[in-house]
């Protein structure tokens, strides 16, 4: 019984653990760019770094022995080496290039799994030229009427604030953005999981073809030294027979 509730109790963190939701907060807001992370709710500021007082000064580094450096080269060579071995796991190039397509195709879908919690852009479109900002803030209305509706259909997309705006007496322009993404651990776990599913069907199909075609030649190995004594035999034979009987025996 107590066995069962341990297997409960983490059966549950793991889902719990799965539904954390973990992402990235980027601002730029009156000319201060701003970098968070985010972990189930919590922000975490990283760019621009808070004062954490006066720090200390940095040790100098001192010289690296000689040893290293043959390290170094020693590992060049085995890299050299491994290099000239050929493809990895005994692979062609052909299921090499089809793996990495397969693989990327899921690359490429993975962005779609974030939300966006938030989307923030202010723009304001200035110049002394009334024809060229009327032209730049068409061009920008035109390209967010494209796009706004593309971003919600791959993404979900929680708060959004879109605002654009011209001023002829000004050349300031002014912008601002704020763009929050999440995702939940359970849905990284399980995009890896799924690569690496890829990757394996693609390694076990390598494996099968080279196992029948390490049988092929086995096979070709025990047929052809049957065949070559049968044939020294006949010829060996032949030179025994003298000119005359073999014109008697073509008549």
């Amino acid at each position: 019984m107590v066995g069962w509730i341990i297997l409960g109790v983490i059966v549950l963190l793991l889902v719990g653990i799965n539904l954390i939701r973990v992402g990235a907060d980027i601002s730029y807001e009156c000319g201060v760019f701003s970098l968070s992370a985010k972990v189930a709710g919590v922000m975490l500021q990283l760019l621009p770094k808070q004062d954490k007082g006066e720090e200390k000064p940095k040790k100098e580094k001192k010289p690296k022995k000689k040893k290293k450096e043959k390290k170094k080269e020693e590992s060049t060579e085995e890299s050299a080496t491994k290099a000239k071995k050929g493809l990895p796991l005994g692979m062609t190039k052909e299921e090499l290039f089809e793996l990495v397509k397969e693989i990327l195709q899921h690359f490429a879908r993975f962005p779609r799994k974030f939300c966006i919690d938030r989307f923030k852009l202010h723009v304001l479109v200035a110049g002394w030229d009334p024809y060229d900002t009327a032209m730049a803030y068409g061009y920008l209305n035109e390209a967010l009427s494209i796009l706004l509706p593309l971003a919600r259909r791959g993404f979900t997309v929680k708060k959004a604030d879109v605002r654009t705006d011209v001023d002829f007496t000004t050349d300031q322009f002014s912008l601002d953005f704020g763009l929050g993404l999440s995702i939940r651990i359970g849905q990284i776990v399980g995009f890896g999981l799924s690569v690496a599913f890829v990757g394996a069907k693609g390694v076990i199909k390598s494996k099968f073809r080279q196992k029948k075609e390490t049988k092929a030649a086995a096979k070709l190995a025990q047929v052809q030294p049957e065949q070559i004594p049968e044939h020294r035999e006949n010829i060996e034979n032949d030179k025994d027979i003298s000119p005359e009987e073999r014109m008697d025996s073509n008549g």
